[in-house]
């Protein structure tokens, strides 16, 4: 057996994984939205062809000042497995600027891959109203009555929702709460206070989803009105009035 081969095999094969962990240049980040806002969710991009596998549960985030850092580690590929890029969370910042620092490795060893700079801009001082800066995005349920639930997605003064139920023949049926306004429904004097979201609620029908898509089939009528009363971050109340019938539920946020 001719060991200096075996050893010099072992030496390529060293290079070639320490040059899959260190990328030589430096990797192009891309931030998610470009230009965030207040309160929006900001997202570090990078593509696995510049900085190598990430293995996702190596990903760490951390903060100091103005400097956002973030350090994953590479995985080691098998053939014909896809090399996966880094798609990570950062968070929701206050108006002002940050620096992103990308390390390969963890907090004792590690290289930096690429830095990027970003700008949260203040968009709340051009809001026409009150609003809760609480984000109420998610689903919700009751959990006496498993089957059906309302999900609400909110960014800033924006709210829509969709409520998923059953008709009266039993069969899977859903309304929107779109669009409407906030408004404050008490206040109390420990400043802190209970926002409400009112709305027209409307039904959409449209063609059968196997077949070609056809916009023109697609049909919109208001139905009714709604207002989700917000108590606190994970319980609320849902008060409507949709093809006549008039009533009222209780919502806790789904907790996964």
């Amino acid at each position: 057996m001719n060991t200096s081969r075996i050893s010099l095999s072992r030496c390529l094969l060293l290079v070639l994984l320490l040059g899959s962990m260190f990328p030589a240049s430096a990797a192009n980040l891309t931030i998610l939205p470009a230009n965030p806002k207040g309160q929006d969710t900001v997202y570090l991009q990078a593509l696995a062809a510049e900085i190598g596998s990430v293995a996702s549960s190596t990903v760490r985030v951390s903060m100091v000042a103005n400097k956002i850092i973030v350090y994953y580690e590479v995985e080691v590929q098998f053939l014909g497995q896809a090399p996966l890029p880094l798609d990570v969370t950062l968070g929701r910042f206050p108006a002002g600027s940050y620096q992103v620092e990308l390390r390969s490795g963890n907090a004792n060893f590690f290289t930096v891959v690429g830095t990027r700079q970003f700008t949260v801009s203040d968009e709340n001082i051009n809001r026409p109203a009150s609003f809760p800066l609480l984000d109420y995005t998610g689903l919700w349920w009751n959990t006496a009555e498993s089957g059906w639930g309302l999900s609400i997605t909110q960014m800033n003064d924006k709210l829509f929702a969709a409520w998923y139920v059953y008709d009266p023949a039993g069969r899977a049926t859903w309304y929107t709460l779109q669009p409407g306004s906030w408004e404050i429904a008490e206040t109390f004097t420990s400043s802190t206070s209970k926002f409400a979201y009112s709305g027209k609620v409307y039904k959409t029908t449209g063609p059968y989803w196997a077949n070609p898509f056809n916009p023109s089939s697609v049909s919109t009528t208001q139905v009714g009105t709604g207002k989700l009363t917000f108590t606190s971050y994970n319980q609320a109340k849902f008060d409507y009035t949709i093809e006549g019938i008039t009533g009222s539920k209780n919502i806790i946020r789904f907790e996964f």
